[in-house]
């Protein structure tokens, strides 16, 4: 039976791309990163990947925020979904 310390767990209210709302779940298993998708799916990382998570997620953030006023959101969207 896994153990979680669930006073470290995390849940972040979010949608996929067609707009249904979900939950990703962020667990502490053991010294392991846990990602759990809606729909069930698991993500397990090192704490070393955790970290190049974290890294990867400020720079697309970063991006993001930046490309913010140039995007033609429809278009972005439509060229995420055909990949």
């Amino acid at each position: 039976m896994t153990h979680h310390n669930h006073d470290r767990d995390r849940r972040i209210d979010c949608k996929d791309l067609a707009g249904r709302r979900g939950e990703l779940a962020v667990l502490n298993d053991h010294g392991r990163v846990v990602l759990v998708t809606a729909a069930g799916e698991t993500i397990v990382l090192t704490p070393h990947q955790g970290g190049q998570l974290r890294a990867v997620l400020r720079d697309v953030l970063l991006t993001v925020t930046s490309d913010q006023a140039r995007i033609d959101k429809p278009a972005f969207w439509s060229s995420l979904k055909s990949r």
